[in-house]
């Protein structure tokens, strides 16, 4: 319509007017009924009661009527060219699809051709003549529903109800196109209300698709439309919620009441064409802050999608406050393929799971660099925790070079924590205690069942737990006003033992000794096993500066060696302390009284206050004090 051509309302309209005289649109009996069935919207049908044999007029010269409606002089051509550049027609990937009958797209890929220097001609599909609307066959510019003198009288524009009906029903070469369409890319509609007769065929059409959908495992992409602000309060609900999304614009200018879409896609389509310049002074402008508003946000993401800019965002000092919102926009977990049903697989930087079998998408791998260039701050190990811990391959093994290269300055703090992030032994447990390695099948413990012992003391593996430090934890450790110290990685986040199979203090080792044959003979022949796995839990806490050689805080976590109501509230990895005393009372009870006394002995030559506990357990008589 910018063009000087009628909508489809005012092309039946004007046919009518040529073809019948204008008084027979008088209401009443008398009223021509084609006229009736324009009056009642009815658009389609009205031309199909003109292309009826027994009223006098044959279909060739209907058509000859729309196509003198639809010829122009000197047509303006600055909105199709709008779209021709967002839909990239001048190059081999560019797609766009038209229900128009017009020729002008034709003639703005030329112009934007000559404009842009490209040798590029775009294929051009004319329906009937439609190719399947895949990746791998649907290139160009596709004219949906038929294009003005590519067939004999125009007979195969599609304009009456007889036409829409064979398009989308009898034979169904548009139904099947637009089927394509909606499986395998996002459609957007330009220049449409919920109102049209073209949008009423796509959207029966899609309805179409979503009740087949039902039943079939294939997946279909979200849709949109755009559409005047308020008018979403006044179109038919039920035909939106058939999957199109309205995307909302201000139609304040009562004069134009377009003019501020056409502002918002002239300006969208300069910054999709304005390519890697542009594209990198933009990142390079929003990254030297952290993001002021929302549209700094959707902005940044839109550029980051280009590889080449991502590249030179990684390349730059952009500020770590832009590590969380590219998180949320799903930058730093782009997919890299699909499942059998069709779902994106997401690879991320980060997660609960190890994804090491899964390539990176080649912008996430450039954000990656950028990502460790950030491990001396806050926002870098905050989203690193928040995400899950669990590091991808590629992320681990820049974190280690970093890590390895004199030249990286890390405070004291960051460092000892992201070498245990990027160890890969680490990120292995960790994926495997989120997976919930407790919920696996309990062996029966027999007395020299090497693998089932195996298997129970790896679930007893200790391995640190960071956590982001909330209020709480900040005020119950007097750090909510109090600087925090660039050694002491407590002060930056919460970190505990966890064990990497147990859940629970109780419960999940309750499993292994219900089902045990022997559980006294098993616990005794793994006493010195426990020893170890419990002076690994000290050791991963003197690592943090929770403990120390000659100080610990298991007397007020562990208060009693002895079993006691007062250690209920224990935390689960002190269930090594006490099956490492089990494995002691063991010993006693089945009378191998030397090997009790050796496996005290070693008790009193480890370091940590918890080992002379168990001694002088020991040393008091132990289960029979």
């Amino acid at each position: 319509m910018p063009a000087g051509l009628p909508s489809f309302k005012g092309l039946v309209e004007a046919v009518l007017k040529k073809m019948i005289i204008p008084n027979a649109r008088q209401t009443g009996p008398d009223e021509a009924p084609a006229w009736r069935a324009f009056r009642e919207g009815r658009y389609d049908e009205a031309l199909s009661i003109l292309e009826n044999p027994k009223d006098g007029y044959e279909p060739k010269q209907v058509r000859e009527k729309v196509r003198g409606c639809l010829t122009q002089d000197s047509p303006s051509l600055d909105k199709h060219l709008i779209l021709a550049q967002l839909a990239d027609l001048d190059k081999e990937h560019g797609r766009l699809v038209t229900t128009n009958f017009d020729c002008l797209f034709d003639k703005a890929v030329n112009d934007l051709r000559e404009q842009e220097g490209s040798e590029h001609q775009p294929d051009v599909h004319v329906a009937p003549a439609l190719p399947p609307a895949k990746p791998q066959t649907f290139r160009g510019l596709a004219y949906l529903h038929g294009k003005l003198g590519d067939s004999p009288d125009d007979l195969q524009l599609v304009l009456t109800t007889a036409d829409f009906g064979r398009a989308y029903m009898l034979e169904g070469w548009a139904r099947r196109f637009v089927v394509d369409l909606f499986r395998h890319y996002h459609v957007v509609f330009i220049g449409y209300s919920v109102e049209d007769i073209m949008m009423r065929y796509l959207v029966s059409a899609l309805a179409a698709i979503r009740e087949e959908n039902e039943k079939s495992p294939q997946q279909f992409r979200r849709s949109y439309a755009f559409a005047k602000k308020g008018a979403e309060s006044t179109v038919d609900e039920r035909q939106w919620r058939l999957g199109i999304e309205p995307l909302l614009y201000d139609a304040a200018d009562k004069s134009d009441e377009h003019r501020e879409l056409w502002r918002i896609l002239k300006e969208w389509s300069e910054d999709h064409r304005g390519k890697f310049t542009e594209r990198r002074y933009k990142v390079t402008r929003l990254g030297q802050h952290p993001p002021k508003n929302e549209n700094d946000i959707q902005e940044m993401a839109w550029a980051l999608k280009d590889i080449e800019v991502a590249r030179h965002f990684a390349d730059s000092k952009a500020h770590p406050g832009w590590i969380a919102p590219l998180q949320e926009k799903r930058l730093l977990g782009l997919p890299t393929s699909r499942n059998d049903k069709g779902d994106p697989i997401a690879v991320p930087l980060v997660s609960q799971r190890l994804t090491d079998q899964l390539a990176l998408y080649d912008v996430t791998q450039e954000l990656s660099r950028w990502i460790v260039k950030c491990l001396n701050t806050p926002e870098a190990l905050d989203w690193a925790l928040r995400e899950g811990s669990v590091l991808h391959a590629d992320l681990r093994r820049q974190v280690r070079f970093r890590l390895d290269d004199e030249k990286t300055e890390l405070q004291p703090a960051f460092r000892k924590i992201w070498q245990v992030l990027a160890d890969d032994g680490y990120a292995h447990m960790l994926s495997e205690k989120h997976q919930g390695a407790f919920l696996l099948s309990i062996p029966r413990l027999v007395p020299g069942a090497v693998s089932a012992k195996q298997i129970f003391l790896n679930r007893l593996r200790p391995l640190p737990i960071f956590k982001i430090k909330d209020d709480f934890h900040a005020v119950f450790e007097g750090l909510h006003d109090k600087p925090k110290d660039p050694n002491r990685p407590a002060d930056w986040c919460a970190i505990e033992v966890g064990l990497v199979g147990i859940r629970d203090r109780s419960e999940d080792v309750k499993r292994f000794r219900d089902r045990a044959e022997d559980w006294e003979g098993t616990l005794s022949s793994m006493a010195d096993d426990l020893t170890v796995l419990l002076l690994m839990a000290m050791d991963w806490l003197r690592e943090f500066d929770l403990a120390a050689p000659d100080g610990d805080l298991t007397y007020l976590r562990y208060p009693s060696i002895s079993p006691h109501e007062q250690n209920r509230y224990a935390p689960t990895w002190t269930r090594l302390i006490e099956l490492t005393r089990e494995s002691y009372d063991a010993l006693v009870a089945a009378g191998n009284q030397d090997a009790a006394a050796r496996l005290a002995r070693r008790w009193q030559s480890l370091p940590y206050p918890v080992f002379r506990r168990l001694a002088l357990y020991a040393a008091t008589g132990g289960p029979n004090a």
